[in-house]
């Protein structure tokens, strides 16, 4: 990479390094590319034995997530409190408004997303990945319905077949690669859905590389690898996404409430410069302005 990316990188993340367990990560030290992914996979799955006396991924149940939802996904508004949803402007309440199946229209009630769908992992219930909060999000019903398993992406302006009240919307890609429609959240949550993308590929980095046939739009963000995982248009608009949307403080406290409930951490919300410690050399972009 071109130290102007490197240089506009750290002004971008300088001073909202999140809290991190002392030790937790020493065993990155001096580590870069996809030995440090590698690495990071180790301190943060589910293995207890291999993590130098740090705690690791504590596995919860798919109905848990309700209950961390209420500490890791809370805005408060007014001196009311509701669920903060990446995807529309809706003011949910916790409980109150969980739907467990029908969508009905925007702002009926919240589901659970899997921003990386089932279907892209091949939907088993028994698999961690199903039931990470770090990648399955509190969302409108209906939004969640119109994404359905579609790619991250970036539509035509003017060509929009679905927008939502908070601006997240689908249709056809802007982008060269995606294949059909692709769902394009907002701006202000663009870097949280790239640094979930980036939690997935490091945390299941043992199993991504069977996914790419599951499903043709997770084969159109997949490369089949279980270092490099993403193609070279999605990692490009990932890291796009992670630089011009940095780590917000929601992103924190989203961060220490999973830890709590389950014992590990984005690393990429910890320390946002990884990314490009890792996926620098294979990006094709050189330059973010």
């Amino acid at each position: 990479m071109k130290k102007s990316l490197l240089l506009i990188l750290t002004l971008a993340f300088t001073g909202i390094i999140a809290a991190q367990p002392s030790g937790y990560y020493d065993r990155t030290n001096g580590e870069t590319g996809f030995t440090l992914k590698s690495t990071l996979h180790d301190i943060i799955d589910e293995a207890m034995g291999d993590n130098s006396g740090q705690p690791a991924h504590d596995v919860q149940s798919y109905d848990n997530l309700w209950d961390i939802y209420e500490s890791s996904d809370s805005r408060v508004e007014n001196g009311n409190t509701f669920v903060f949803d990446m995807y529309s402007n809706c003011d949910f309440e916790f409980v109150t408004d969980q739907n467990m199946g029908d969508n009905g229209p925007e702002c009926t009630n919240f589901n659970r997303e899997h921003s990386f769908p089932r279907s892209w992992f091949g939907g088993s219930s028994s698999l961690d990945i199903f039931k990470d909060p770090f990648h399955v999000i509190p969302t409108d019903s209906r939004v969640n319905g119109e994404r359905g398993n579609l790619a991250y992406g970036e539509v035509i302006d003017g060509s929009e077949t679905y927008i939502s009240t908070n601006n997240s919307k689908k249709g056809p890609s802007a982008l060269q690669g995606p294949t059909g429609q692709v769902f394009e959240p907002a701006d202000e949550f663009k870097g949280d859905i790239a640094r979930q993308f980036f939690y997935v590929a490091t945390r299941y980095e043992d199993m991504i590389s069977g996914w790419e046939s599951n499903d043709s739009d997770g084969d159109s963000m997949l490369d089949g690898s279980s270092d490099k995982v993403f193609e070279d248009w999605a990692l490009n608009m990932l890291f796009d996404w992670h630089i011009n949307d940095p780590v917000s403080s929601k992103e924190m406290t989203r961060q220490e409430a999973i830890f709590t409930a389950q014992d590990n951490r984005n690393p990429f919300i910890d320390n946002p410069d990884w990314v490009q410690e890792i996926w620098g050399n294979v990006l094709s972009t050189q330059d973010i302005t």
